[in-house]
């Protein structure tokens, strides 16, 4: 059985719509990754997280008095 003009013309014309849509959703996914591969990241918390890549945790006293500094 083959599809009318008008039939296959409709099926484009709602892949279409379709593939919009996912590019769209696609373009908005990249921006998101492109904004947060480019924010500045505050030196403080650099250095905060180097010495948990350090594995140096402190205890819940230090933890009070480093807060306490700040």
């Amino acid at each position: 059985m083959k599809m009318s003009d008008a039939t296959t013309l409709q099926k484009i014309s709602e892949d279409l719509d379709f593939l919009k849509e996912k590019i769209g959703k696609i373009e908005g996914d990249v921006e998101e990754i492109n904004l947060d591969l480019h924010r500045r990241v505050k030196p403080s918390y650099l250095e905060k997280l180097k010495k948990i890549d350090e594995g140096k945790f402190l205890s819940e006293e230090e933890f009070e008095r480093e807060i306490a500094e700040e």
